[in-house]
């Protein structure tokens, strides 16, 4: 006797091709065939399903992880931070013949509000900077690395008056040394 059904491996007609049973014990053993299938489908797409919620949860605590780290801005001590740094760093300008020449002619008020925007922005402040860009802003000055050095040395003896940690002390030193190439004019003799 020949019997003559079509049955879909894993139960989903749409996706999976079907078997043609041809005889009785055939259609036993593609039955069990096709539990095992299904089982091992089941477990595969348990499993599947498994790494993906895994991965989502992981993703998701290494977010949280991440907007837990307080910003560069916030280890600074926020805006009461970001403006102590700034006054002090232009004390300290003003206090260096070699440096004060290029600040004793500014505004100063303007330049505080303008340097607390740039530096609050730059370190994930809730800022916005809306002066000129680095290589503008400084273009007219003709500063040379003697210059950028000493400037940065201040600023940074600023960050560290500031109580910052050595590692805040270091990024914030890092980014520092990023504006060097559009802010230095003057070739190096």
């Amino acid at each position: 006797m020949r019997i003559s059904k079509n049955m879909n491996v894993l139960g989903d007609p749409d996706s999976l091709p079907t078997i043609e049973i041809e005889s009785e014990r055939s259609a036993n053993h593609a039955m069990q065939s096709s539990r095992i299938v299904r089982s091992i489908g089941s477990r595969v797409c348990s499993l599947f399903c498994a790494v993906v919620l895994v991965l989502a949860i992981g993703d998701s605590a290494g977010a949280t992880e991440a907007e837990e780290q307080p910003t560069l801005y916030e280890r600074l001590g926020g805006q009461k931070g970001v403006e102590f740094i700034v006054e002090n760093t232009l004390e300290r300008h003003l206090e260096n013949p070699k440096l004060a020449p290029y600040f004793v002619h500014l505004d100063h008020a303007w330049f505080r509000k303008t340097i607390v925007e740039f530096f609050a922005t730059g370190t994930g402040g809730p800022a916005t900077y809306s002066g000129a860009d680095m290589r503008t802003a400084h273009a007219h000055l003709n500063i040379s690395d003697e210059i950028f050095d000493l400037a940065m040395v201040d600023a940074l003896a600023a960050v560290k008056a500031s109580g910052a940690t050595k590692d805040t002390q270091d990024e914030v030193a890092a980014i520092f040394e990023s504006f060097r190439s559009v802010v230095v004019t003057q070739a190096t003799k």
